[in-house]
């Protein structure tokens, strides 16, 4: 028990307090050494502890119990050494709050213990409990002066063992006549209950009418053994030797169905019942919480009873966990048909068609959902595979540009999308064969190979000129060639019929431009074929000049620094 400091003397001054005359006598040096002590007033404190006032078990229970630290204090006034009067006073001061929760867990815990006796002893609870909210705790001043830990604690357990027989005598009359030599009325109400309720469970284990006997009667039989615990265990094995297993069982239901019966439910027939019951418990009340509580505790023997019952199980029940092995069965199984058969037999037959009805609806959304994941799977297999077919094509990009197969693809695909008729698409040849011709610049392995394609180019933007001339005057060969002055003259003609001049104009821009890049691309592949060309005939003499029978030139090598 905290007790924190228990001192309402705060702020008191003990010790002697010289009036005014002594004050003025001490300052004369002779006789206020002789004097000074011969006038005043002395303050001492007497007495200092707890306090707690007249107060209801009900007002404890509902909001606390109140106590408070007290100080007597003593004040004697002298002249000339002699005490001439003396007055008496209190002071108190409020009470840790921990100390205060201290004693109203104690006086709480001998409320229940005493509430809790109302049972065995034949009592309603709730007169019990209305006895002990009316009884006053008063239990005045507790002097703790000059105490030790030890002794503190030994004079507060009397204080409140004297509240606590207080309170059993209030709620109990007649107890006296049960008390032992040195025994409190509390202390004996403990031991009267508990051995009146072990006596009765065990007479109704064995089937005798425990209700009709007395507390004495009970209690005496009781004195028979040497504790209670032994005629509990004397009970039990003749019990278990005497009786059949159905006895056994019989009994053991009947004094379970009473615990349930006072829980104010009804006793479950199964462990999954029992398990049900325990669940259903609202843990947000008190009585939730209770019930709850008390089941937990039960669990183990309502287990045990139903093990003894097994050789005695009721055809409902067998019925019932056939069911329920059936039913784990068709779920390991798959078989949602049958599984649905088995919940649609449980239903009033004016309901089944609604269940039907969602079945229906269930299977449709599951049915959806799968093939969904079946599309997302193959679109899934499809994109690899597609990936694949890129990369081996080369036509995925190359760190972050375009490789030269990527474009020589998009740039075939504009040719013929252009030699069709396609004139979006034969406005970008041009850009994509600049775009070509400077990734095969990048990526060629020799002047020859970079020719090579620069020649191809040319070729097929000049056949691509000769189609689009002759789609320009209407022709149906998409082979003729003509030249650009015929297809800038077809093309002004046809400005008068319904292509739009606009379109028209678009068009002879994006030719000029072609024949300037085709232009452009003759000279570069011309310049190229001479500078090969001119580069063979220097070799051609050189390896002559070292060859010839004359000796020829001398090859010198020298070692790269």
């Amino acid at each position: 028990m905290r007790s924190g400091n228990i001192d309402a003397s705060a702020g008191v001054t003990e010790g002697f307090k010289a009036n005014a005359i002594g004050s003025v006598l001490s300052k004369i040096p002779v006789i206020g050494g002789i004097l000074g002590g011969l006038f005043g007033s002395k303050t001492s404190v007497i007495g200092s502890g707890l306090y707690g006032g007249a107060q209801s078990v009900g007002d404890i229970l509902g909001g606390g119990f109140d106590a408070s630290y007290y100080s007597d204090i003593e004040k004697k006034k002298k002249l000339f050494g002699l005490t001439t009067s003396k007055k008496y006073s209190t002071q108190y001061g409020g009470a840790d709050a921990g100390l205060e929760n201290q004693f109203t867990l104690i006086l709480k815990s001998f409320n229940d213990a005493i509430a809790s006796a109302a049972g065995p002893l034949g009592v309603a609870t709730g007169e019990v409990q209305a006895r002990l909210n009316g009884f006053i705790v008063d239990i005045g001043k507790i002097d703790l002066k000059g105490l030790t830990g030890a002794e503190i604690e030994e004079k507060l357990s009397a204080v409140f063992g004297a509240a606590a027989d207080g309170m059993a005598a209030a709620a109990f009359t007649g107890l006296e006549q049960f008390q032992k030599v040195g025994e409190g009325v509390f202390e004996t109400l403990v031991r009267v209950a508990s051995t009146v309720e072990a006596v009765g469970t065990s007479l109704t284990l064995l089937g005798t009418n425990s209700q009709a006997m007395g507390i004495g009667v009970k209690l005496a039989l009781a004195d028979q053994f040497d504790s209670v615990s032994a005629l509990t265990d004397a009970a039990g094995a003749y019990f278990d030797t005497f009786y059949s297993k159905e006895e056994q069982a019989a009994a053991k239901t009947a004094q379970m169905s009473g615990v349930f019966a006072s829980l104010g439910v009804s006793m479950p027939a199964t462990l999954s019942a029992f398990r049900q019951l325990v669940e259903a418990q609202d843990l947000t009340t008190s009585a939730g919480q209770s019930t709850y509580a008390t089941l937990l505790k039960l669990a183990p023997a309502f287990a045990d009873l139903q093990a003894s019952m097994e050789g005695a199980k009721s055809a409902a029940d067998i019925a019932s966990e056939r069911q329920d092995l059936q039913r784990q069965l068709l779920e390991l199984q798959g078989d949602t048909a049958a599984i649905r058969a088995l919940d649609l037999a449980k239903l009033d037959a004016s309901n089944r068609a609604l269940q039907q009805q969602i079945y229906a609806i269930q299977d449709a959304q599951a049915a959806a959902t799968a093939a969904k994941a079946l599309s997302d799977a193959w679109t899934s297999v499809g994109d690899s595979i597609m990936d694949e077919v890129k990369r081996i094509r080369g036509l995925t990009d190359v760190a972050g540009g375009n490789s030269f197969a990527s474009l020589q693809g998009q740039f075939n695909a504009a040719t013929s999308a252009a030699r069709g008729g396609d004139q979006d698409a034969a406005k970008n040849l041009p850009a994509l064969s600049q775009a070509l011709l400077t990734a095969a610049a990048e990526q060629a392995t020799s002047r020859q190979e970079l020719a090579r394609v620069q020649a191809q180019t040319a070729a097929s933007l000049e056949a691509t000129y000769g189609v689009v001339t002759a789609l320009s005057k209407g022709s149906a060969s998409s082979k003729a060639i003509i030249s650009t002055d015929d297809l800038i003259a077809s093309i002004s003609d046809a400005q008068t019929s319904s292509t739009p001049a606009a379109a028209n104009d678009d068009l002879l821009s994006e030719i000029k431009s072609l024949r300037e890049e085709v232009t452009a691309m003759r000279n570069e592949n011309n310049s190229g074929q001479a500078a090969i060309a001119g580069s063979a005939a220097r070799m051609d003499r050189r390896l002559e000049a070292v060859t010839s029978a004359s000796g020829g030139d001398a090859i010198s090598v020298v070692k790269a620094a």
